[in-house]
């Protein structure tokens, strides 16, 4: 055969052969003439590609093939035909063998087989598929999937919508984890099986979803405070949306500071949602600890925390465990006092630590200075405190004491007794105070007998003798000085002088073998009688008399010859009025029980107040009386009632310094407190006054009184020192329910050289006390300084309107005080209730009317408020008055409201 090469494809050619020879003429004979198509282009452009157990072929087609077959091997050149008489440009060969890899190649075909195409290959990949799709935690889901026969890598692509994968991981192996998803979301997931045989088979799984875990939600308790030894609940919320949790199972708490809470004291209880931890701190302990709460589904931790404040325990009320038992003075009590100290629910405070002290409340001793001495102040122990090295000194029957921490005190013990001692030893009861020469000392100085505690114990037969003790040459001790001791134990030297001017002390020296002792030091001064005014206020809050026969003790006033001499004659002045429209009033002074003056007519339907002044009979008048204001007749209101004590040529007087001004509505005038701990009432009650010591010369003591009532036990007021806090002295108490008088002596060291005083008030023994007034008493000898002072103008809760304060009249007495140089001074205090402006200023009449046409101000008398934001003490002077006139406060208004504490004039007098 011969081949004619180098022809157009797919083109019909018509061929004959001739055959010929060379003999002779040449012969040629020609064969029969036939015509063929040669052969088509091969195709071009073959891929493969490989799927499960098949291989998909695709080609370009070659013009004039009429059909296709398929050349298969799996070594490469060594084809053979695997299908024919395709007429498509694409052929799918099955029936293969997952992970083998095959070459192809392509003829076409038009009767005659073209060449083959460019060879190809291969390899075909098993199906698989995704076997989980599980979320270990809140951002994380791994894939698990089976191997694909025939692969050679992995890429994993997800998404959060069906079909749709955003991110494609390449080259993973299973099982796989997806990181950096979001808690609680579901993802769509496919796995592509590849290899790169040929241009590449990839065979996809099916898609497969799953969620990431669900984080825990825990809230965050607020901080939390609670006192020491009890437990604190604590709510909290605990949820997952894809985990069944148990609030004790799933969450676990620790605590920062173990030596306040242990981890073991914290319990975590509840039913999901709504759990709870129990913080139990270890006893008596207090400080703060963080408390981290860590929720777990196994996957995902999550924590919060709050801070616990542990503080002791509140102490609400301290009660008697072991009352205490009575002792001879100097001992320990016979039983130790025991107390408790009390939440609010009752139950044992043992954290707290504060201490706890003990003082005597009611003192029966004769001396009034009681106290617990010895260790009278503990630490508590597990809520109780032990007063086991407590003792007293002071003898008396009937003491009781009382137990305080911080404010909180105790119910009253029951009763008990101190006995004395045997009498060991002497001190002076009285002691000798300034004097002039060979006059009578006064008070009478006293000895008496005592135990080695100064406890006053009876004995008789001690003969003492008395001895003057001075650098001055010739002065004498004269009258008796020596006395026996009656059954009383007491010895009073009556009638004795000293001759000479000078400083002096007393020995008294027992002939028994006691020990000598010394009185204090006291002057003899050359006296010049002075005149002088003592101004005794009976009342600081006005009395509404309803009409029935009345004695008013609230107006109680100690006062008579004690401390007064020379000659000296007695002034009753009374501010009323009546609002009976049947009976002219009738108001009484009286002495004790007995009526001294009275003050009659005060005509019916009087709604002026006026002033009524009515001598005292000097008769009338005795030393340490007790004063009072009685209502016989008709109904009238007592605005003020005062005595003055004139005196001529006196050595000896007293100030009395009225401390409260209660004018308020209630009909009683009084101020009431149940606290049995000292209160401190408003200053528009008990005003605060300013105290110089130095305003004072020659003063021999201080009396501080009050009168009052209590519904149970006792009403109380006591003297402080606003500046310091410090109380000055003993409590004045009035131990009934009526209406009375009480007063307490306060020795000379005992008042501060300045202070700013003011009255506090308690009850005691759990009832409400009524305190009426209150006043302090100077005792002065030897008049050098002294002031009188007189109220004139009374409490009023809002001054609002300009009135005539002519209930509180004074009267001028600035002739009355001889040579002296005399000062008067007009003091107001004051606030504002809402800003503004008033004047106070003094007026002078002459007539006993109200509001008189043509009075006139008291030159200097004028005090202006502006806007006071707090009580503000406001002075005016010194005035310029008319000497013997009538006065009365005015005050007129401008703006605003004020609240007047009080008004007072003072009379200054130096010698």
């Amino acid at each position: 055969p011969y081949t004619i090469t180098g022809r157009a494809t797919n083109q019909s050619y018509t061929v004959r052969v001739v055959a010929k020879n060379t003999i002779g003429v040449t012969t040629t004979v020609n064969s029969n003439e036939v015509a063929a198509l040669t052969a088509t282009a091969a195709p071009t452009a073959l891929v493969a590609t490989g799927g499960p157990g098949q291989v998909g072929l695709t080609w370009t087609a070659a013009a004039g093939a009429t059909s296709y077959k398929i050349l298969r091997g799996t070594t490469s050149g060594s084809l053979v035909e695997v299908a024919s008489g395709v007429t498509g440009t694409t052929h799918t060969n099955t029936g293969l063998v997952n992970g083998t890899t095959y070459f192809y190649a392509v003829r076409a075909f038009n009767g005659t087989d073209s060449v083959s195409s460019n060879e190809v290959s291969a390899r075909p990949i098993s199906a698989f598929a995704i076997s989980s799709v599980t979320g270990p935690t809140a951002t994380t889901l791994a894939v698990a999937w089976g191997a694909a026969t025939g692969a050679d890598s992995y890429d994993l692509r997800y998404g959060t919508v069906s079909g749709t994968y955003t991110t494609t991981l390449t080259g993973v192996t299973s099982p796989s984890t997806i990181t950096g998803l979001t808690a609680g979301t579901t993802y769509y997931v496919q796995v592509v099986a590849k290899n790169a045989v040929g241009t590449g088979t990839s065979v996809a799984s099916a898609q497969a979803s799953g969620a990431t875990n669900s984080i825990p939600v825990l809230s965050t308790p607020a901080d939390q405070t609670n006192e020491a030894d009890l437990s604190t609940v604590v709510n909290f919320t605990l949820s997952d949306a894809n985990d069944l949790l148990t609030c004790s199972g799933a969450v676990t708490a620790t605590s920062s500071n173990t030596a306040l809470i242990t981890n073991g004291g914290l319990t975590v209880g509840g039913t999901i949602p709504n759990c709870t931890v129990t913080v139990t701190p270890l006893a008596y302990q207090t400080g703060t600890s963080t408390i981290t709460l860590t929720a777990t589904d196994g996957k995902n931790p999550v924590s919060t925390s709050f801070l616990m404040t542990v503080t002791p325990c509140v102490v609400d009320s301290i009660a008697w465990e072991t009352q205490p038992t009575g002792m001879t003075a100097g001992n320990l009590f016979g039983t130790a006092p025991r107390v408790s100290l009390r939440r609010a629910n009752g139950t044992l405070c043992m954290s707290n630590l504060d201490p706890v002290s003990i003082d005597v409340a009611t003192d029966p001793s004769v001396q009034q200075d009681a106290t617990v001495t010895g260790v009278n102040a503990v630490i508590p122990s597990g809520g109780y405190a032990l007063f086991s090295d407590a003792r007293m000194e002071r003898s008396g029957t009937g003491f009781n004491i009382e137990a305080s921490q911080n404010g909180v005190t105790s119910a009253l013990s029951g009763n008990f007794n101190v006995t004395a001692l045997a009498a060991s030893k002497i001190i002076f009861l009285q002691q000798p105070l300034t004097n002039e020469p060979n006059t009578t000392l006064l008070p009478t100085p006293s000895v008496r007998t005592t135990d080695v505690y100064g406890n006053y114990v009876n004995l008789a037969n001690v003969t003492i003798n008395l001895s003057l003790q001075s650098n001055e040459e010739l002065a004498v001790l004269g009258g008796t000085l020596s006395r026996t001791t009656p059954t009383n134990g007491v010895n009073s030297y009556s009638g004795l002088t000293v001759s000479k001017p000078g400083f002096f002390f007393i020995r008294a020296t027992p002939t028994n073998g006691w020990a000598a002792v010394d009185s204090n030091t006291f002057q003899i001064l050359d006296i010049t009688p002075q005149n002088t005014v003592a101004t005794i206020e009976m009342l600081q809050a006005p009395i509404i008399n309803n009409g029935t026969q009345t004695t008013y003790n609230r107006a109680s006033t100690n006062f008579g010859t004690d401390l007064l001499d020379g000659t000296t004659t007695y002034t009753w002045q009374l501010v009323t009025n009546n609002v009976s429209t049947t009976k002219t009033g009738t108001i009484r002074l009286r002495n004790g029980g007995t009526t001294v003056v009275s003050v009659t007519g005060v005509p019916m339907n009087l709604s002026a107040p006026t002033l009524y002044t009515t001598a005292i009979p000097n008769a009338n008048i005795s030393a340490n009386s007790s004063w009072s204001l009685s209502v016989r007749q008709g109904s009238p209101r007592i605005y003020s009632s005062r005595i003055i004590a004139k005196q001529v040529g006196a050595n000896r007087t007293l100030v009395h310094i009225p401390m409260s001004s209660v004018e308020n509505t209630s009909t009683t005038g009084a101020v009431t407190t149940t606290s049995s701990t000292q209160v401190n009432p408003s200053e528009g009650n008990f005003p605060v006054y300013s105290w110089n010591k130095a305003e004072f010369d020659n003063v021999i003591g201080y009396t501080f009184s009050m009168t009052g009532k209590a519904t149970t036990g006792s009403a109380c007021a006591a003297l402080y020192d606003k500046l310091t806090d410090t109380q000055i002295g003993g409590e004045a108490c009035r131990a009934n329910t009526a209406e009375g008088y009480a007063s307490v002596e306060i020795p000379t060291d005992f008042m501060p050289t300045t202070a700013e005083l003011e009255v506090r008030i308690r009850a005691i023994g759990g009832g409400t006390a009524s305190i009426y007034k209150a006043a302090l008493t100077v005792k002065i000898v030897n008049v050098v300084k002294m002031k009188a002072i007189q109220i004139l103008g009374a409490s009023t809760p809002a001054l609002a309107t300009s009135r005539d304060q002519v209930e509180y009249r004074s009267k001028n007495n600035r002739g009355d005080y001889g040579t002296g140089l005399v000062s008067e001074y007009v003091n107001c205090i004051a606030k504002a209730n809402t800003a503004g402006a008033g004047t106070f200023v003094l007026k002078t009449h002459g007539a006993n009317t109200v509001g008189i046409s043509g009075a006139t101000n008291v030159t200097a008398s004028t005090i202006n408020f502006t806007s006071q934001a707090g009580y503000t003490s406001l002075e005016a002077g010194p005035l310029v008055p008319v000497n013997g006139a009538n006065h009365y406060l005015n005050y007129t208004h401008t703006s605003g409201s004020f609240a007047l504490s009080h008004c007072l004039l003072s009379t200054e007098v130096a010698y």
